[in-house]
């Protein structure tokens, strides 16, 4: 009697409904022009911004998007900025700017784990505007359009040697996603990831109690959501010509029975 209730018990149990997966689709993605470094990470103790290990005693830093390969400053940087919804692949490459200038303050050393090296991110933020004008159905977006904008909590620069990656998501912290072309009220699950590669000098800390070491990276990168967010265009005119037919057809039909209600 007890095996068969547990065989019943287990039977049970299989038939259950299991919940779906989350579904994370990419919505869009950057690319470089050219092939020179476009980000920079600074240790907050290395003197005169230099990458020298045994200048590299500070447990922060500096992480920021360049405009050229060897500039020391914050700058926007020239990419490819890509919408990966199929309604917008007629757009293809977009020409932006990215931007972003993250300040990591005293107190977040790198950790180790086995050859790689974690740099936690607290908090931060960076921008994708639009240097070229388009259109989307009827809609005309000038330049300047926001195409994307993100701002975290808990992001990570993971790598070692020569490459690494520099993500966030709204699992371990919170993601937050604007666009003046993309809709983000329904999503869940928001994620980043920017690959990190040529990184120079490799990825490294002098010790348990600094931040990484100064250096330099090619970067490119992917979001994504939980569903895809929907397009804010407005529709095409025969769309809208289709939606006008619709409603004065549906207007008739009001008529018609409500003349149907007087006579009867």
């Amino acid at each position: 009697m007890i095996k068969a209730a547990t065989l019943g018990f287990a039977g049970i149990v299989m038939l259950a409904p299991v919940p779906a997966a989350a579904v994370i689709t990419t919505f869009a993605q950057f690319s470089t022009i050219g092939s020179g470094a476009n980000v920079r990470w600074v240790n907050n103790g290395a003197a005169s911004n230099t990458a020298s290990s045994s200048t590299a005693t500070g447990s922060g830093g500096y992480f920021y998007s360049t405009t050229t390969a060897t500039s020391r400053v914050p700058g926007n940087v020239a990419v490819r900025f890509e919408y990966l919804q199929p309604s917008l692949a007629a757009l293809g490459r977009i020409n932006a700017n990215f931007s972003m200038n993250i300040t990591v303050p005293s107190g977040n050393p790198a950790a180790a784990s086995g050859i790689f090296r974690i740099q936690n991110i607290p908090s931060g933020g960076f921008s994708f505007l639009s240097t070229q004008a388009f259109t989307i159905g009827s809609t005309n977006y000038a330049v300047g359009t926001n195409l994307l904008t993100g701002t975290f909590t808990s992001g990570t620069i993971f790598g070692a040697q020569s490459s690494g990656s520099f993500s966030g998501n709204d699992e371990d912290g919170v993601l937050a996603y604007t666009s003046d072309v993309l809709n983000f009220s329904n999503t869940i699950n928001r994620d980043f990831s920017l690959s990190l590669t040529s990184i120079t000098p490799v990825i490294f800390r002098s010790n348990a109690n600094r931040a990484l070491r100064t250096f330099r990276a090619v970067a490119t990168g992917q979001f994504s959501s939980d569903p895809a967010p929907t397009v804010n265009a407005v529709p095409e005119p025969k769309v809208w010509g289709m939606m006008v037919m619709g409603f004065g057809l549906i207007g008739v039909q009001v008529r018609r029975r409500s003349k149907r209600s007087v006579i009867a």
